[in-house]
């Protein structure tokens, strides 16, 4: 499958069958986006706020225990939502790539089976995929110490490194190690083994008949389209909120109107919930689908066969 195929296979997985697979997803989206709307309120609004030069190692210390905190509270309830929200559509996208028909019981109840393990492919490809942070909250902050001392321009080269340096790093770790929690769910791989086959899938490699190229870029390119859909849905709620809301305050309508203010918060929340809950999916879905594709051109995957072999035993065989 080229790129532009796994993408349009990903955003097909509501064309038949999407709202079980939205109500399947409901509650664990739930969790995982009012944990992370809560860590945003607590940690992320001042992540990058120092102070002044003189409290850049205090606000530093003190930002960090926030996240320290707030990491051992909101980890374990987020990872087993998350983990549980992805075995579901991982699941369904298998399901339906195979040809059947999912049965939301008996997914729920391979995915509750394999959480466990999932929990901890999830947490150990977080933190690869967050050490780009710490990097560059040190360079960061390694620039305000220096501001006084070096000159103007070495401080902001340092300081655009410490930004720049962070979503690249975390990019490429992703499009690398997407794979490990599908290998998980799929094949029943410990977190470790399924992270380093995640790697040798997402390889380009020399093929006899053809150069078959890199994976990860196909993982990272839906990762950005999914991610700038979801601000293209929250925004298109948001910008005729604004200026109803302005237009009303100019007219005297909407002065400390309470009634105004809950809905204005209900869509700022429920707006960005809503593309979450919609998109986040198709990424996974994408995910699974380059999953067997890398399978089927790096190692002869044969998914008629496997078809076959799912509607005669009720139970795909993944194991390599």
């Amino acid at each position: 499958m080229t790129a532009s195929q796994i993408y349009d296979a990903a955003f097909g997985i509501y064309r038949r069958g999407g709202g079980g697979l939205i109500r399947l997803t409901l509650i664990p989206s739930a969790v995982v986006y009012a944990l992370a709307m809560l860590a945003y309120e607590l940690v992320g609004k001042d992540l990058l706020t120092t102070g002044s030069t003189e409290n850049a190692l205090a606000a530093a210390g003190e930002l960090g225990l926030t996240v320290l905190i707030g990491v051992v509270l909101a980890a374990p309830p987020v990872l087993a939502a998350y983990s549980l929200m992805l075995a579901l559509v991982a699941g369904w996208t298998a399901e339906r790539t195979l040809g059947r028909e999912p049965d939301p019981r008996a997914l729920f109840r391979r995915a509750v089976s394999r959480l466990p393990s999932l929990m901890g492919v999830v947490a150990l490809v977080a933190i690869r995929v967050c050490l780009a942070l710490v990097v560059s909250f040190a360079l960061i902050v390694l620039s305000a110490l220096m501001s006084e001392r070096l000159g103007a321009q070495f401080v902001v080269i340092v300081g655009i490194v410490g930004l720049v340096s962070a979503p690249v790093i975390m990019l490429y770790v992703f499009g690398r190690l997407c794979l490990a929690p599908v290998i998980v769910f799929l094949e029943g791989l410990p977190p470790r083994q399924a992270v380093e086959r995640s790697r040798r899938l997402q390889d380009e490699l020399s093929l006899p008949t053809r150069q078959l190229g890199r994976g990860d870029l196909i993982a990272v390119g839906l990762f950005l389209l999914t991610l700038v859909l979801q601000f293209v849905f929250w925004w298109s709620f948001l910008i005729p909120t604004d200026m109803l809301q302005e237009y009303l305050a100019s007219a005297g309508v909407a002065e400390n109107s309470l009634l105004w203010m809950a809905l204005y918060r209900s869509i700022a929340i429920l707006a960005p919930f809503a593309a979450f809950l919609l998109l986040h999916p198709v990424l996974i879905a994408g995910v699974v689908l380059l999953y067997y594709d890398r399978r089927i051109r790096l190692e002869g995957l044969d998914i008629q066969l496997l078809a076959q072999s799912v509607w005669q035993r009720g139970e795909a065989d993944f194991e390599i």
